[in-house]
């Protein structure tokens, strides 16, 4: 075995190139923390040996590769590859903008095939960003590729124009890019002989190439007068289509605009070609997860527009796998995001990328788009934790046999998971009305245990209400609401959850005091954090529309009126894990139970849920997942007696098992959740 120790980026490039090269296993140990300054060469060794990174610091935190929100950190062609105690972070899979965005995938790894094992390491603040759209390009490729000048990352050829051709001849079609290659630009016909109107070639635009892997499709190329543009390539896997060529070239022939590629998979679909007369071009579709382009429009008082394309998917914030096998352990996913590239700015109606696997993206699908894989990939989870990683789009894909959340998307059928635990950082304080007290609240198997913070609330005209992350930190921070003023305070919590970081006042003032804050969630599907009110006596609920910031950018209602009074909005969590925030409502009165299974602001279904608790002094005092098994729980405490019980919960409606909670805080306590 060849053992290589590396303490800077250069060192790292030059063992990773060795170890290409080697016909024996190869083991790599960090000697220091690194941040790259570069690209560090594709990870594509024998199969039948393995190359290993170990960050095992001897002095005690393991050592770190930082990508220095720049760069992708690792890209494992193929082969076998060991990863362990290391921490990978900042890093960036950027997907280009062009006609169609091409896609951002895994920020801190990118698996094209082979076998990887990451183990005792920690994924952290590391993005995948989809390119944005744009008007008259190529398509835009996949984020840090390599792209050298041999043949394998070559670009496909440009078309051969053509000029002075009294029949109006085509302009030739751009060739297909190689692996990783744009394709290549369709020719511009430039003629001025006969064809069909005297003096002026009508020559068609040729058709742009497709792009190879990764690579985004050519533009297509403009024509001569009565005409067609040439329609633009289609992105290879993670290419963006690439956009139409015009359509005559004079305002006064009556030539069509070219269409839009379509997009590879996640990558935004193209925009139709310029129109001088007559008809627009199409916008092409985007790939899975890519924006559509927007067709190009006739219009005489401006002899047409040119349309634009969608913008590429982010999938993947800390890993992406196309194809081969994937075991994490005793891991750590944090703060990673995937977010979509816009769509072309000039055009409205060109659709925006998704974002999609805040932690993981596994292909879940085959296509036909140049460089997909052949066989999907399997995905083995240990002991692995996520904590507030963000996917703009996470819980759109309803499938039976995907599992579509803030950390994941993996097809269920590929994916084994054992002590997953996946949960944001919560906050869950307790007020003591009596002394003024707050304290932090933490839960095990020992019951309750309490920790104050720096803070009192004497004046009870100030009551706790809620909690949620309302400055998109990762951090849940804490709802309180004046009755008597109408005023909405919150406090930003600090990491972990234990002081307040800073307070402030938000939303708007709101005198009538039958207004109550009943809990937050995302109900209008932008990524930002929303605050719900119930109005009892109007029997009424309303949304606030939150900025992020602390302003409320529009109000709306959602659900239904209750038609009685006894019913409460007990809890707000994503029950069913669709990504949605679903409402409990509970019935003081008969004790019943009711789960609303949302979409944004719409019911889907009504259902009962857990089981009917008769005793009108037991209340719902918040839901997460308590024993972090995948599935939200619900915490009750009768606040005469200050008894505790845990319904650890199967699925969205039914108790598995229930467990009574020692040293619970008594009666004069409140808590939020």
């Amino acid at each position: 075995m060849a053992v290589y120790t590396v303490g800077s980026a250069q060192a790292l490039t030059d063992a990773i190139n060795s170890a290409n090269l080697s016909p024996e296993a190869d083991q790599i140990q960090l000697t220091g923390n690194i941040v790259l300054t570069g690209d560090l060469p594709q990870l594509n060794d024998d199969p039948n040996d393995s190359i290993s990174i170990s960050g095992v610091n001897p002095g005690g935190l393991d050592f770190s590769i930082s990508g220095n929100q720049e760069r992708r950190i690792f890209w494992v062609q193929g082969g076998a590859v060991v990863l362990d105690n290391l921490t990978l972070t900042e890093g960036l899979a950027q997907g280009e903008a062009g006609g169609g965005g091409g896609a951002g995938m895994g920020g801190a790894l990118f698996v094209f095939d082979g076998d990887v094992s990451l183990s005792n390491s920690i994924i952290s603040a590391s993005q995948a960003i989809g390119g944005d759209g744009g008007s008259n390009a190529t398509g835009g490729g996949i984020g840090g590729i390599i792209r050298d000048a041999n043949a394998d990352g070559s670009n496909g050829t440009d078309g051969i124009a053509t000029e002075n051709e009294a029949d109006g001849s085509d302009g030739s079609d751009g060739g297909i890019g190689g692996n990783g290659g744009l394709g290549g630009s369709g020719a511009t016909y430039l003629g001025s002989g006969t064809g069909t109107v005297a003096g002026v070639g009508s020559g068609t635009g040729g058709v742009g190439g497709s792009g190879g892997f990764g690579g985004g499709g050519g533009n297509g190329g403009a024509s001569g007068v009565n005409s067609t543009g040439g329609n633009g390539g289609s992105g290879g896997f993670g290419g963006g289509g690439g956009n139409g060529g015009s359509g005559s070239g004079s305002r006064t022939g009556l030539g069509n605009g070219g269409n839009g590629g379509n997009g590879g998979f996640g990558g935004g679909g193209g925009g139709g070609g310029l129109v001088f007369s007559t008809n627009g071009g199409n916008g092409g579709t985007g790939g899975f997860g890519g924006g559509n382009g927007s067709s190009s429009v006739f219009s005489p008082s401006s002899n047409g527009s040119t349309g634009g394309g969608g913008g590429g998917a982010g999938l993947g914030g800390g890993i992406f796998i196309r194809t081969g096998s994937l075991i994490i352990s005793n891991s750590l996913f944090d703060q990673n995001l995937a977010q979509g590239g816009a769509g072309a700015s000039n055009e409205p109606t060109a659709s925006a990328g998704q974002g999609l696997g805040g932690g993981i993206f596994a292909l879940h699908q085959l296509d036909g788009s140049s460089g997909a894989s052949a066989a999907l990939p399997t995905i083995a989870l240990t002991n692995v934790t996520f904590t507030r990683n963000v996917a703009a789009q996470a819980g759109i894909n309803a499938l039976d046999n995907l599992r579509d959340d803030q950390a994941l998307f993996v097809p269920t059928s590929a994916l084994t998971a054992s002590g997953l635990t996946v949960t944001g950082n919560s906050s869950s304080l307790v007020w003591n009305q009596v002394t003024g007290r707050i304290s932090t609240l933490s839960l095990d198997s020992s019951g309750i245990t309490l920790t104050p913070i720096n803070r009192t609330i004497s004046d009870r005209i100030w009551q706790l209400q809620t909690t949620g992350d309302l400055n998109g930190d990762g951090q849940d921070d804490v709802l309180l609401r004046n009755f008597a003023a109408g005023l909405n305070l919150v406090w930003y919590m600090a990491p972990g959850g234990g002081s307040i970081q800073s307070e402030a006042i938000i939303g708007r003032t709101v005198e009538d005091p039958a207004w109550e804050i009943s809990g937050t969630g995302d109900f209008n599907n932008d990524g930002k954090v929303d605050i719900l009110l119930r109005n009892e006596a109007a029997d009424q609920i309303v949304a606030w529309y939150m900025d992020g910031n602390g302003a409320i950018q529009a109000e709306g209602i959602i659900g239904r009126s209750f038609g009685d009074n006894n019913w409460k909005i007990a809890a707000t969590a994503d029950f069913d894990g669709d990504g949605q925030t679903d409402l409990l409502l509970r019935n003081g009165r008969s004790g019943q139970h009711i789960l609303w299974e949302m979409d944004g602001g719409t019911i889907l279904r009504e259902s009962s849920f857990g089981r009917d608790v008769a005793d009108s002094q037991w209340h719902i005092e918040g839901a997460r997942d308590f024993d972090r098994n995948g599935t939200v729980d619900v915490m009750l405490r009768q606040r005469t007696t200050g008894q505790g019980l845990l319904w650890s919960m199967a699925d969205q409606n039914t108790i598995a098992s229930e467990t009574l909670i020692a040293n619970t805080p008594d009666g004069n306590s409140q808590l939020v959740f």
